[in-house]
């Protein structure tokens, strides 16, 4: 079977993205929230470039790379052919809800990439691989994939992420609650998939076929120009579609996936990077916000970087 990997990338430094998220962010706060419109989350620092790097080293079969873009171009270099597919494309018909700057929103569309194949591993462009793998790590058979995640209970999670943002001052917009918001949407069940911050694993005939009954749904994302509490997460409708037809394995990640995200200094730093170097079976590497890094710690990543995709 083919299979291709699709990433979405934006390009945060660029100043006619920023002068077009400002002009539809207006007069709120949306620009100084980071889990929203803040620059944290289109900063980039060259992760994409890793990203399409670690591809070609660790999984070089893949049949072909899709970077989906808002009129932008990484220019990475890629043994693998590797074609930048702009937001008009998979909104062709839906242009009325663009610009978008909402991940959860733009992902719901990539079903509707021309030419992906019925099998496809999404990757945000922070997402980086750190050993060989194979199509199985990815696909166990040409039915059945691999989601990185666990099942969780609906009503402990509910009730968790309700408490948390006054316990821990966090922001109420979560991948956790955009999970929750899935499961209700599609009526509700005791256990749902908690995805991990891995490559995912899709069908795109299953990916785009809920929203062909429920435009209402397809509507709910793409509506949110900017990332909101009341929507869900495409990738999980997915996938409890897949896991109720037995097209779905789930896979712990333990030991298999670092999260990194700043803080704690150099120390904690090193101290995670030995998954990497180490003899750790450690396949993936998830490099989050490292806009907010030390000069010191982003040089001592790059060196990282450079050893494990040479």
């Amino acid at each position: 079977m083919k299979i291709d990997v699709v990433i979405t990338w934006v390009d945060g430094n660029d100043p006619v993205l920023n002068a077009k998220r400002a002009e539809y962010a207006g007069n709120g706060d949306v620009l100084k929230r980071d889990e929203i419109g803040g620059a944290t989350r289109f900063a980039n620092v060259g992760e994409i470039y890793w990203c399409v790097r670690s591809i070609n080293k660790f999984i070089p079969w893949v049949n072909k790379i899709y970077i989906v873009t808002d009129g932008q171009n990484p220019e990475v270099e890629s043994r693998i052919p590797v074609e930048i597919v702009d937001h008009r494309t998979i909104f062709r018909g839906y242009e009325r809800y663009l610009p978008l700057f909402n991940s959860s929103a733009i992902a719901t569309m990539l079903w509707r990439i021309p030419g992906l194949e019925e099998h496809f591993i999404y990757f945000n462009d922070d997402i980086i691989l750190c050993r060989p793998l194979l199509p199985t790590d990815f696909f166990v058979e040409e039915k059945v994939a691999v989601l990185y995640g666990k099942p969780a209970v609906t009503w402990w999670t509910q009730l968790r992420y309700r408490i948390k943002p006054f316990i821990m001052h966090e922001d109420k917009i979560n991948p956790c609650q955009e999970m929750l918001n899935t499961v209700y949407m599609m009526g509700g069940s005791y256990f749902f998939p908690r995805v991990f911050h891995a490559p995912r694993s899709f069908f795109k005939s299953v990916y785009g076929e809920y929203y062909e009954t429920h435009p209402e749904a397809l509507d709910r994302n793409l509506s949110c120009r900017f990332r909101n509490e009341r929507q869900f997460r495409p990738d999980v409708v997915c996938f409890m579609l897949m896991l109720k037809r037995g097209m779905l394995k789930y896979r712990n990640p333990k030991g298999e996936l670092l999260e990194y995200n700043p803080g704690g200094g150099m120390k904690r730093l090193v101290r995670k990077m030995r998954m990497i170097t180490g003899k750790g079976k450690c396949k993936f590497v998830n490099m989050n916000s490292l806009d907010k890094v030390t000069p010191e710690m982003f040089e001592y990543i790059k060196g990282i970087m450079k050893k494990i995709l040479a």
